[in-house]
């Protein structure tokens, strides 16, 4: 899945605590738990349509930052942005269960965005990337 392949490349990075066994993570996919206060969600969303002669697809992924700090949230929201906007022609999650060739990432906004805080005060961010990645099928090569 190319949003857990994402988030272990933000580990590796140092960016977020990606585990899906730990109890101590602080990355999430596609679900964001109430706790911890301070955390990263990462889901794959609908992306354009893929190429129908060649093994290339267009997933997007959304990005969410949650934290109580307002500048270590921005910070941190900030770095996964940095790291991620124009990463091309990389091999993530190599030799995993989630490899995949990601050829390019770009952001579909001009940094995140802040949304507001939520009912427990912690402030939010998100952002969405359009990745192009290599997909080969039966029928694509």
């Amino acid at each position: 899945m190319i949003a857990v392949a994402i988030a272990k490349h933000l580990m590796s990075q140092d960016l977020v605590v990606f585990d899906e066994t730990l109890p101590t993570a602080d990355c999430f996919i596609s679900n964001l738990p109430p706790s911890p206060d301070d955390a990263v969600m990462l889901r794959p969303i609908p992306g354009r349509k893929p190429e129908v002669k060649f093994g290339y697809d267009y997933p997007s992924l959304q990005a969410w930052v949650r934290a109580t700090d307002y500048r270590a949230g921005e910070e941190r929201a900030n770095g996964i942005y940095a790291e991620l906007q124009s990463l091309r022609t990389i091999d993530l999650d190599v030799d995993g269960a989630d490899a995949v060739r990601l050829l390019d990432c770009q952001a579909v906004t001009s940094g995140p965005a802040y949304l507001n805080t939520d009912e427990n005060g912690r402030h939010e961010w998100s952002m969405n990337f359009d990745l192009s990645i290599t997909a080969p099928t039966i029928h694509r090569r």
